[in-house]
């Protein structure tokens, strides 16, 4: 079920580490956006965390901090 949510967020682990960002709030953050968005999906069937973890890739390839990053995999997760 999160196999290509799984793909991007190693996608951001390796951005992470080549640039010296803690890594530790970002696998915390993601973790617990897969828990909330476990039952959802979007209207093309995809399961929903798919988004924000391309959000959270967006946020790592412009080499914002592990704030921001975590932001991003935990910014759709307030409306639930």
């Amino acid at each position: 079920m999160f196999e290509e949510a799984d793909k991007i967020f190693e996608q951001i682990l390796r951005i992470v580490r080549q640039n010296d960002i803690p890594e530790e709030i970002i696998v915390k953050a993601y973790e617990k956006a897969k828990e909330l968005h476990k039952e959802q999906k979007r209207k093309d069937g995809q399961p929903y965390i798919n988004h924000p973890v391309a959000v959270a890739l967006i946020l790592a390839k412009l080499e914002f901090d592990e704030n921001v990053i975590a932001g991003g995999l935990l910014h759709a997760t307030i409306e639930d």
